[in-house]
């Protein structure tokens, strides 16, 4: 059985979620939708935006975790110089997590909490 294209995208939209999309309408007085290809692009963008959000929640998770941690530890300050990796515990409760190679460089600190 031959799989037609849009069965293979009504598969990936019931996966991913969110309703398909609307076809382009011939009725009569129903404009078609200008330009497909912008509506692809503008649905692609969304799906990176829908995305990130989640990869934006995982990052927050694991910040919590290594706080958790510092704190279970009771430590202000963790280094680990086989995997160069530098922790500090801030002020306001908030970790800040290094590479050591150049740690001004590569601080991977979430702002957007």
């Amino acid at each position: 059985m031959e799989v037609t294209e849009k069965q293979a995208e009504e598969a990936v939209t019931k996966k991913k979620g969110r309703r398909p999309r609307q076809e382009n309408l011939p009725a009569e007085g129903m404009a078609p939708k200008a330009i497909p290809e912008l509506d692809e692009a503008a649905e692609a963008y969304i799906d990176k935006l829908a995305e990130r959000r989640s990869l934006l929640e995982e990052v927050r998770e694991a910040k919590g975790r290594v706080l958790e941690l510092m704190k279970k530890h009771g430590l202000e300050k963790y280094r680990d110089v086989n995997a160069n990796i530098l922790i500090e515990l801030e002020v306001d409760e908030k970790v800040s997590v290094r590479k050591e190679k150049d740690a001004s460089d590569d601080v991977y600190d979430d702002d957007e909490d």
